[in-house]
């Protein structure tokens, strides 16, 4: 009776340990700030060619300096020097044109509610180069399939913060 009763309660708590793991990984997923999946990009985007005839990151994102959110980029910005140009990939640029949307990106990053960045508090007042956080992306030839997730976490933040001699206290960027 006592083997049965401990088997038993053996089984009950490595099952709870399992659930428990599986919960918490679950958990993990769901406030992952990073889509971690390949995605596709509506759009083939080519960062390399346009920093190499001079556009700068804001050109396209027009609210890196001025607000929390960059913006993600207006059809209305490609267009200033793409509009009737139909060749392909251009084409596709027209077709949105046409309808009269807008190129519908994938957002790459979502921070949990509870993490705050602000985008003019790092590129404006901070002067941190967007490559700083985003690495090469301006010599990339597609758009990111996900996140540049090597630079993007807690501990490079905290590192950041406490080379250039900022704030690492909680509350600067969690809510």
């Amino acid at each position: 009776m006592k083997k049965i009763l401990f088997l038993g309660l053996f089984f009950t708590v490595i099952g709870g340990i399992v659930f428990l793991s599986i919960l918490a990984q679950a958990n993990v997923q769901k406030i992952n700030p990073f889509n971690s999946n390949s995605l596709k990009q509506p759009f083939p985007f080519n960062h390399k060619i346009h920093n190499e005839s001079g556009l700068e990151c804001e050109n396209c994102h027009l609210f890196v300096f001025t607000r929390t959110d960059p913006g993600i980029p207006r059809l209305e910005i490609c267009l200033e020097c793409h509009e009737g140009n139909t060749a392909p990939p251009f084409d596709i640029l027209e077709k949105y044109s046409s309808n009269g949307g807008q190129i519908p990106w994938i957002r790459l990053y979502k921070l949990p509610r509870h993490v705050y960045f602000s985008h003019k508090r790092h590129a404006a007042i901070g002067k941190i180069a967007c490559k700083t956080c985003h690495g090469d992306i301006g010599e990339k030839e597609l758009p990111l399939d996900k996140p540049i997730m090597a630079t993007l976490n807690m501990d490079t933040c905290m590192d950041c913060h406490e080379q250039r001699k900022v704030s690492n206290d909680c509350s600067a960027c969690h809510r």
